[in-house]
């Protein structure tokens, strides 16, 4: 039997336990479920009708008309669902609850129906009760109005009558004044009979212009009333009156006393005072009356001022009112309830009260009919609050059969509830013994059935282990178990054994494998020794010369320096011996030949500069067919060494430079500054062109394989310095041909020995400066010495490098 068939026959053996099993837990909890849904059900009823007094409450607190209209469907689908749970109840208790239950619920849904219908008659009275109030407060807003324009017209009118008043009473005080200055001039007319002089003349002129001006302003102010006439009279005659005054003073003082004349003057003087009396009583009759029309308008106006506050008192009476019937309908308490009818009782009785005291003012037709509309709404208001405590009294005993419906309810679903809880609970007890009872049944046949195919199967799994385990380890002479077997184990059996066979082939071939990577590296070093050597040959040559070009670049500059001293002590000697000018000119003379031997010297180096350009040239084209990697490293090399070559030119291009200045004595101090500074930037040139040749050569040791366009790169550059070291030999050969013009006209020379004797101090600095120039390139060219050894060096360490590779 193969083990596939003997883990089928237990998986099977399994499920069937499984399936037997189940089946007796679905019987059992079939049975529960339906215990358990019959007291959801149950639960269910308890839950709707909290959904009832939800709805209920929403309506009691927002007077929600949807709400109303909900709660009687609602009502029916709790109906519905208790007589569902009755019909899937066996009799007994459980049916008999839940005809309680019912008819509980037909007497909530009684109390609720009179509870909104008595809702409706509540707020059809409150409706009425704010009709009522909104009259009232009309009615108020009328009688405030109509006492509004009545006060502002009777204010209009006493302003008017007292303006009018102090008019008059001022006019009756200037006419007072008037008399009284008639009376005056009068009296003085008298005292001038008596006695006359011309100064009580003059007193009574002036008294008169006095009379006229106040005459004619009393007859400007009543321009347009009733006195008009007889105040311009008075002002005309007291004119007439002054002006025959002065026509007679004209004659003198004496003239005033004649008897016919004080008779005519005092004849109009009692005219002017006659009509100023007139005018004084007129005055005094106006302003009683007046007076008497001020007091006419300020009781009128105390009139509308009391009116208007009875109308804002009835007012506040009215929203008093209304604010008890707010206070009624909100009371929770029968304290509360009392003092909100007290309070509405109050509001009405204050408005009666108020309407009493308008009557007795509001005589008239509108004004009797505005009160009885008062006594109306208030009476009305009244009666409407007391049809509104009848239907708050009956609407709370609708409350109150609702609660009581709703607990009965509430609690006999609850004990139904508490009956389905027991009947569920043993229900569940009886479902888990039996599936309890299964289930450790078909644990132990499981378990055995386990048990035994383990044997069957684990044991040679176990020594099939412990042979992969070994072979894993590298053990290869391990027997492989189970080859004899007629189940699945065979077949691993046979795959371990070609496992075994196929570990030992790759031993085979590991140990062919090890020989071959040793002949490998055995001509991989052969053949980086020969790469090293033929690159060893190539690059050294290349150093090698340019040593020796260095080494040229120092003996020159040593020279030049010999010069620069030379040229220092003949400039001392020109300074202390002036009289030797001419032999000084001669010593000049033999430096210059000097020079231009010293420059044959220099075209000689630089021509065999050139045949050792050549040389590493032609070597550098060898040493390309061998390292072909390396051309990209030696290209920059190459032109490193481009650069130094152009350094070396300028070097000695400055040198020339330098003997034709020291030739020149007049224009020696600008030209050894400026040549000394071009020494200067080529010893940093050559500087630089050290630390990128150091550069290239860490590079060349990073990048072997692209070494092969630098060498080819080299020997194009070693070639181009080649023809410069030849352009720079037939420049040299042209500057000691001018060195020996220079010396066949030192003698013409002499002439200027005395410009040479003031200027020999600047020639001794300029000659001082060339020297120092002469040692720095000197320097730079030691320091070219030393970094081409380095760079020998580096490619010795290079090539040791790639041979130990």
């Amino acid at each position: 039997m193969t083990i596939g068939t003997r883990i089928a026959l237990g998986f099977a053996t399994v499920l069937l336990l499984t399936v037997g099993v189940a089946f007796v837990g679905w019987n059992s909890l079939s049975t529960y479920a339906e215990r358990v849904d019959l007291a959801a059900h149950t639960a269910d009823l308890d839950t709707r009708l909290k959904s009832v007094r939800l709805e209920e409450a929403r309506f009691v607190t927002e007077r929600d008309a949807k709400a109303a209209a909900n709660v009687p469907g609602m009502l029916d689908a709790l109906q519905a669902e208790a007589q569902q749970t009755r019909a899937a109840l066996a009799e007994g208790e459980g049916r008999r609850l839940l005809d309680e239950v019912r008819s509980g619920i037909d007497g909530y849904r009684a109390a609720f129906t009179n509870f909104v219908a008595q809702d409706a008659e509540a707020h059809a009275r409150t409706a009425s009760m704010e009709t009522r109030a909104r009259a009232l407060r009309e009615i108020a807003e009328k009688i405030g109005a109509q006492q509004s324009e009545r006060y502002d017209l009777n204010m209009a009118s006493k302003r008017d009558a007292d303006a009018e008043l102090r008019h008059a009473m001022d006019t009756a005080e200037r006419a007072n004044r008037v008399i009284e200055r008639v009376l005056e001039v009068r009296r003085r007319q008298s005292e001038l009979r008596r006695s006359p002089e011309e100064a009580l003349a003059a007193q009574i002129v002036e008294a008169l212009d006095e009379l006229v001006q106040t005459t004619d302003t009393v007859a400007k102010d009543l321009v347009g009333t009733n006195d008009e006439a007889l105040a311009a009279r008075i002002a005309e005659d007291t004119r007439a009156y002054r002006d025959a005054v002065k026509a007679v003073r004209g004659k003198g003082a004496a003239a005033l006393v004649d008897a016919g004349v004080a008779a005519g003057l005092d004849e109009a003087a009692r005219g002017v005072q006659e009509r100023a009396v007139e005018l004084q009583q007129n005055q005094a009759i106006v302003t009683e009356a007046l007076r008497e029309a001020s007091k006419f308008a300020q009781s009128e106006v105390n009139e509308a001022v009391m009116l208007r506050g009875l109308a804002m008192r009835l007012v506040q009476g009215a929203q008093a009112a209304m604010l008890g019937q707010r206070d009624f309908l909100l009371s929770g308490t029968p304290d509360a309830t009392s003092g909100a009818k007290a309070a509405v009782a109050a509001a009405v009785k204050e408005i009666l009260d108020i309407a009493g005291q308008a009557g007795a003012v509001l005589v008239d037709q509108d004004g009797r009919a505005l009160i009885a509309a008062i006594t109306d709404a208030a009476r009305a208001f009244d009666s409407e609050f007391a049809a509104l405590s009848a239907a708050a009294a009956k609407q709370h005993q609708a409350s109150a059969s609702m609660a009581q419906a709703s607990a009965a309810v509430s609690g006999q679903v609850g004990r139904l509830v508490t009956l389905q809880r027991e009947d569920r609970e043993a229900g569940r007890a009886s479902a888990g013994m039996v599936i309890a009872v299964g289930a450790a049944v078909a644990l132990l046949l499981g378990a055995l059935m386990a048990w035994i195919i383990d044997r069957a199967i684990t044991h040679p799994l176990h020594a099939m282990t412990g042979a992969m385990g070994r072979l894993a380890e590298g053990d290869l002479t391990v027997e492989i178990p189970g080859g004899d077997r007629k189940d699945e184990m065979r077949h691993m059996a046979d795959a371990m054994t070609i496992f075994k066979d196929n570990a030992l082939e790759m031993q085979r071939m590991e140990r062919e494998r090890e020989e071959m990577r040793i002949q490998i590296d055995a001509d991989r070093r052969r053949t980086m020794n020969e790469f090293a050597n033929g690159f060893e040959q190539a690059v050294s040559g290349v150093v090698m010369s340019l040593t020796e070009s260095a080494g040229s670049l120092g003996r020159d500059a040593q020279e030049m320096s010999s010069d620069a001293a030379l040229t220092t002590a003949k400039s001392t000697a020109v300074a202390t011996a002036s009289q030797q000018a001419t032999a000084n000119v001669q010593t000049v003379a033999a430096a210059a030949e000097h020079l231009s031997a010293s420059i044959a010297e220099i075209s000689r180096q630089l021509n065999a500069s050139s045949a050792t350009a050549s040389g590493a040239a032609d070597k550098a084209v060898q040493t390309n067919s061998i390292v072909e990697g390396l051309s990209l490293a030696a290209e920059r090399i190459g032109q490193v060494v481009g650069l130094i070559g152009e350094i070396a030119e300028q070097t000695n291009l400055l040198a020339l430079n330098a003997t034709i200045e020291a030739a020149r004595a007049g224009e020696a101090g600008k030209g050894f500054a400026v040549v000394a500074t071009e020494v200067k930037n080529l010893a940093g040139q050559t500087a630089k062109a050290t630390e990128e040749i150091s550069a290239q050569v860490a590079e060349m040791q990073t990048a072997t394989s692209s070494a092969v366009e630098a060498i080819r790169t080299i020997s194009d550059a070693v070639t181009a310095i080649s023809g410069t070291v030849t352009d720079i030999a037939h420049e040299m050969e042209q500057q000691g041909s001018a060195t020996r013009e220079i010396a066949q006209n030192v003698q013409q020379a002499a002439e200027g020995t005395q410009q040479v004797m003031r200027n020999i101090a600047e020639v001794t600095t300029a000659a001082t400066k060339t020297g120092g120039a002469a040692d720095a390139v000197l320097n730079a060219s030691r320091t070219l010495t030393a970094q081409a050894d380095r760079l020998r060096g580096e490619v010795q360490g290079f090539l040791d490098k790639v041979r130990t590779a």
